[in-house]
């Protein structure tokens, strides 16, 4: 007669045959049998967030295969008991403090805490992962690399793991830096006798690194790349967490060093992708409710059918139906809605070239096309050029480097790095916004 562990181990064994590998090491591998009796499993795991995802995911595929190997005629039942490792005993956890409102770092932006991220198929690896990281900093998953394309919530769990990383061990060190401002960071250090400072900043005194847009350092200078390299060796080696956010894969970086891309890929490496129509209803829905906008169950799915790319043209989408709301004084149905999103919807991206967005942004600003197109600096005129490279990329189908030909040959980091500065800005420039919905309409209307 086979005994209960005996069966699950077989299952296990089943499963092994079936999951991508890298997917049974993180979910299968830490489960620890307890019992298996009158037809039902019980399990020890890891955390609560563990249980949550193996439960909804894989606790199904579990119950199959063993419900096979004893030839039950009904699926067995699942008990998932949470059990921290043996070895991480002896460290004690800081309770997480409930408070309504986060004791915030100051590097850290206030609103992109775990609260506020919604869960679905398209970055629950992430998120869970994002989790587990923030609870059990450096006992795995290390270093964690999140990517994805621009406005999939990446930035949102950066932070939020250093939140929570902050509230349960006020006693260690945070570094929040985006891998631009490191590079920087450096250079002054190597010219000003400042390394010695630099690095007891980065080796010494950092329990979690927290890096973001890593796919700037591609093709940057040797040195550079070895300073990072061995800042991310020496973390690695005193068991400091690091998590690094990138728009593409780390192997995909353009110019970035076989040595240091190996490193980062060391631990766990999520993409996030789109969000599912679900994922987009919930998003609306809870967005709509902080912005105190009342939307319609048919209001949210349409707006949600019709916006499929990411989260931040979702919230861009409640902003122009609420900021036309109020200006109309008109309630929000529908029509008002396909009033206000009309050029979201109208947009037919294959008769838009990257010639009618340079004419419209260089018309826009009052300036000659050439000028857009040639290497002057001067602050105006290098404003407009990132915001003609941030419209062709949001409108057109092109790689950086084909957009970096277009205005003279500049290289895919230069452009990655143009389009980047006028995301970040979004949130807080007023103008910006405004000069954008300008030139946009005159896009959509050509």
């Amino acid at each position: 007669m086979k005994t209960g562990i005996h069966i699950f181990e077989q299952a296990l064994k089943k499963l092994r045959e079936k999951i991508v590998p890298s997917n049974f090491d993180i979910w299968f591998k830490p489960l620890e049998f307890k019992s298996f009796e009158n037809n039902t499993l019980e399990i020890y795991v890891p955390t609560r967030f563990f249980k949550e995802f193996f439960q909804i995911n894989y606790g199904p595929h579990l119950l199959s295969e063993i419900a096979k190997l004893t030839g039950s005629p009904t699926m067995p039942n699942l008990v998932i008991i949470e059990k921290p490792d043996e070895k991480y005993a002896k460290e004690p956890v800081a309770p997480v403090k409930q408070e309504v409102a986060y004791s915030s770092h100051p590097a850290l932006n206030p609103k992109y805490t775990f609260d506020r991220f919604i869960v679905g198929k398209s970055n629950e690896l992430a998120y869970y992962s994002a989790r587990s990281v923030a609870e059990n900093s450096a006992k795995k998953y290390n270093p964690l690399v999140i990517y994805g394309k621009s406005g999939l919530g990446k930035t949102h769990l950066l932070n939020a793991i250093g939140h929570l990383f902050f509230q349960r061990f006020r006693d260690k060190n945070l570094v929040y830096i985006s891998s631009e401002q490191l590079m920087n960071e450096f250079v002054y250090a190597t010219k000003s006798d400042g390394m010695m400072k630099f690095r007891e900043k980065y080796r010494k005194n950092c329990d979690l690194l927290l890096l973001d847009d890593i796919q700037f350092i591609g093709g940057n200078k040797d040195a550079t790349q070895e300073e990072i390299y061995n800042i991310i060796n020496t973390l690695l080696e005193k068991k400091k967490q690091i998590v690094i956010i990138s728009s593409v894969h780390p192997s995909k970086i353009e110019g970035l060093d076989e040595k240091l891309s190996s490193r980062i890929t060391w631990g766990l490496t999520c993409e996030i992708k789109p969000p599912e129509l679900e994922v987009r209803i919930d998003i609306l829905e809870f967005k709509a409710k902080l912005m105190g906008l009342k939307l319609s169950r048919d209001i949210v799915e349409f707006i949600a059918g019709s916006i499929k790319s990411n989260v931040r043209e979702l919230e861009s989408a409640l902003n122009h139906i609420e900021a036309f709301s109020n200006l109309t004084k008109h309630k929000v149905d529908m029509d008002l809605v396909k009033e206000a999103l009309k050029d979201f919807f109208r947009v037919e991206k294959n008769r838009i070239t990257p010639e009618t967005i340079i004419e419209s942004v260089a018309r826009y600003y009052n300036l000659n096309k050439t000028i857009l197109l040639s290497k002057t600096r001067t602050k105006n005129v290098a404003n407009a050029r990132h915001i003609a490279m941030y419209l062709i990329r949001k409108y057109i189908n092109l790689s950086l480097s084909e957009i970096g030909s277009l205005f003279g040959g500049k290289n895919h980091s230069v452009v990655l790095l143009s389009i980047k500065k006028i995301e970040n800005s979004l949130d807080n420039d007023e103008k910006l916004k405004e000069d954008l919905q300008s030139i946009e309409a005159m896009i959509t209307s050509l």
